[in-house]
């Protein structure tokens, strides 16, 4: 079985790209082959492509903010410290604002992003308002 297992092994190493072989470097065991060639070709084809939140998409802006936050945290797998993850945040909202909205968000004064939202929120509920008068 051992002199199989060496063949097969040459064979996969013949087949294989060249793409492929760096990482097939230091197996030994044909499964352990096999398992490198499976898992360079999971990561190749299942690379995940990110669609950053844009603010038109959503009804309202609490959404928008939340769909931010939650894109950002599954981009990042893991806990990010607080900090990274505000300066994301910042990052992520203000690119996908809508111009009459992000006009108005660097015009106003806020100490966080979560006060920034509700200064906005409150903006937004005065809008709704105002159509509802004239509505």
């Amino acid at each position: 079985m051992a002199v199989l297992d060496k063949d097969l092994t040459q064979i996969i190493m013949y087949l294989v790209p060249s793409e492929v072989e760096s990482t097939l470097q230091g197996h030994t065991t044909l499964d352990a082959l096999l398992e490198a060639v499976c898992n360079f070709y999971e990561k190749k084809h299942h690379t995940h492509t990110y669609t950053l939140p844009k603010q038109a998409d959503f009804l309202f802006i609490r959404d928008y903010y939340e769909a931010a936050q939650k894109m950002i945290s599954e981009v990042q797998g893991a806990p990010i410290p607080k900090e990274k993850f505000q300066e994301l945040m910042e990052t992520v909202f203000k690119n996908g604002l809508a111009l009459k909205t992000f006009t108005h968000y660097i015009s106003t004064p806020y100490k966080t992003q979560e006060e920034s939202v509700k200064v906005l929120e409150s903006f937004e509920t005065g809008l709704l308002e105002e159509l509802r008068q004239k509505y």
